[in-house]
């Protein structure tokens, strides 16, 4: 039965009031029938959450097929999710109209179903009755928007990382039900899709590409859960991707070669050069410096090259002709589990007279 559009409860309430031979004027309890004609689910209704206080959510129909004319039904319910309120309709004699109608708003997020039970009795003496428990199910709207447990997520990835290589997952959480709590994951703006990957459904970046972190260091992307109600609500989260160095940069001279004067007599252990070079990899103990060859007459050799680079003398240098002197010396990083160097080729003029360079 349908009024308006709402499901309609029916409670027959048989209240015979015939002679019968063998019991004359018995009266008998109510007997209560219910469905639910929208679903066919017996005892079941349902309501939309955040539907307003006093929204209808079904008529409940009395029927009393053999009513005594001084006889009065009653409707109440125990629950104080909803209310019953007699509708003043006319119509049958036999029918009794009542409202049920929510007396608070109601989030599904907070009642997936509430109960309410049902009781009609007449007002005989004794009075007899009869009660139903009805169960009315909380429908879900997209009243949520998917979040993220953490404003901004920061991972570490080495350098060298191969592509389809796992960075993290994020996942958001969305409390509504159905497709309007399903959530589906991508980046805004999609500027980093040829970098990174999101798999809509799961959350999980990967890398797509391999990084070299002397060109950057450190990625920014936000990511976006869609949920899948109409219409679509959406949450973001900051992921901080750092770059982090590998030993993959061999040291470099500052110059292909390096060429100093001297002149006089220069003592020993006297600074006469210093030699440069840079490393692009992040370091954290200094570059080391060494004498690998040299060229010439090994025995007379008056310098030394110290790990910083600086070249000294080692012994008194007090020459009557114009010498130079060429040796080869490299230049190694610290690496953790492999050394790298490159080397260089330096000559010393010497000439007899003062000092310069």
């Amino acid at each position: 039965m349908h009024i308006s559009g709402y499901t309609c409860i029916l409670i027959s309430l048989l209240c015979f009031g015939k002679q019968s031979t063998a019991q004359p004027n018995v009266r008998t309890h109510p007997s209560i029938i219910l469905y639910d004609s929208a679903s066919n689910s017996p005892n079941m209704l349902n309501i939309r959450e955040e539907s307003p206080a006093n929204t209808m959510v079904g008529i409940l129909c009395i029927e009393d097929l053999n009513r005594y004319d001084n006889e009065k039904l009653t409707c109440t319910t125990d629950s104080n999710m909803a209310s019953l309120n007699l509708l003043p309709i006319d119509g049958e004699p036999s029918l009794q109209f009542y409202e049920i109608a929510t007396t608070r708003v109601i989030d599904r997020e907070e009642y997936l179903t509430f109960d309410l039970r049902i009781t009609c009795s007449d007002n005989g003496s004794p009075s007899l009755n009869s009660s139903m428990l009805v169960t009315v199910n909380v429908l879900d709207i997209n009243d949520n928007s998917p979040t993220f447990p953490r404003v901004k997520y920061e991972f570490d990835i080495f350098e060298d990382i191969a592509p389809e290589s796992v960075v993290s997952t994020v996942n958001a959480v969305d409390h509504d039900d159905g497709e309007n709590g399903r959530i589906e994951y991508g980046f805004i703006p999609d500027v980093v899709s040829g970098m990174f990957g999101i798999n809509p459904n799961s959350g999980e970046i990967k890398t797509k590409v391999g990084f070299d972190r002397e060109l950057e260091d450190t990625y920014l992307l936000l990511v976006i859960a869609r949920d899948k109600g109409v219409p679509r609500r959406t949450g973001t989260a900051l992921v901080q991707v750092n770059i982090k160095d590998v030993n993959d940069n061999i040291p470099q001279f500052t110059r292909p070669n390096f060429d100093f004067n001297i002149t006089g007599d220069i003592e020993s252990v006297t600074t006469v050069a210093q030699l440069t070079a840079y490393d692009k990899d992040l370091n954290t103990a200094p570059l080391v410096y060494a004498l690998v060859q040299v060229y010439g007459d090994n025995s007379s050799f008056p310098f030394a090259v110290l790990s910083d680079g600086t070249i000294v003398t080692t012994t008194n240098i007090n020459l009557d002709e114009a010498t130079v002197f060429s040796f080869r010396v490299s230049v190694s990083d610290s690496g953790d589990t492999l050394s790298l160097s490159s080397y260089t080729m330096v000559n010393i003029k010497y000439k007899p007279g003062g000092i310069s360079e």
